[in-house]
Formats: C-alpha cells, sequence, structure tokens
C-alpha cells in the first residue's frame, strides 16, 4: 500500500532560465497536493536564474535550490537533483513548463491505484 500524502520530490534542471522559470515555479506552488518538495539545480547559468530561485526559496521553505559550479547538461543536472531528494515519488518539471494545479495530486492517485504499474 502506497501512503496517499507521500512526498513527492520535484527535480527541474535549469539554465539560462531567468525569463520563463517564475511561471514554472509558481504552477508548483499553486498544486493542490502539499507535501512536494521542488529541487532545483542551476546548471552554471551565466543569468540571473540562481538569483531568482534563491528568492524563490525564502518564499516557499520547500524549494531547494542547488548549483553545477560548471555546465553539466540536462542527465547529469537531473541526477544531481536526485542526491538531494527525500521523497517517496520523483516527479520531473522543466524550467519552460507550467504544471496544471491538480497534476502531482493526479499523478499519486494515479500510483495508489496502480501499485503494480511500472515504465520498463
Amino acid at each position: 500500500m502506497i501512503n496517499e500524502k507521500a512526498k513527492v520530490s520535484i527535480i527541474m534542471g535549469a539554465y539560462n532560465s531567468e525569463n520563463c522559470i517564475d511561471t514554472a515555479i509558481q504552477s508548483i506552488i499553486e498544486q493542490t497536493y502539499t507535501n512536494w518538495e521542488l529541487i532545483i539545480c542551476d546548471d552554471a547559468s551565466t543569468d540571473n536564474t540562481y538569483e531568482l530561485l534563491l528568492k524563490w526559496k525564502k518564499i516557499d521553505s520547500r524549494i531547494y535550490p542547488i548549483r553545477n559550479a560548471k555546465n553539466l547538461g540536462l542527465a547529469r543536472t537531473l541526477n544531481h537533483c536526485l542526491k538531494y531528494s527525500t521523497g517517496e515519488f520523483i516527479a520531473r518539471m522543466d524550467d519552460d513548463d507550467r504544471s496544471y494545479p491538480e497534476r502531482i495530486q493526479k499523478q499519486v492517485n494515479f500510483l495508489n491505484n496502480n501499485s503494480n504499474f511500472a515504465l520498463e
């Protein structure tokens, strides 16, 4: 049985996304499912992306900004995020995307109702 209020670790890589990342983060904050953490790794951006992440951390303590010392690419950046995740579930989010408010709730409900489901 999966815990219906399990923590979801949402991981996001970000690179030079100061013009779009606010929308992505706001859409996670507005989720109807509230037991989540958002781990965002800035992949050595040359703009103000990391400074924006620090601002969001002050707004919502469930947001965890981290930073790569050099540009590693998306796959390695997401793996860096996973090192810090504490959730039972992992969800992906892109820095230029937006999630509907019920996204995480629907995904958790699906996993609760389909415990044998696996992607291979």
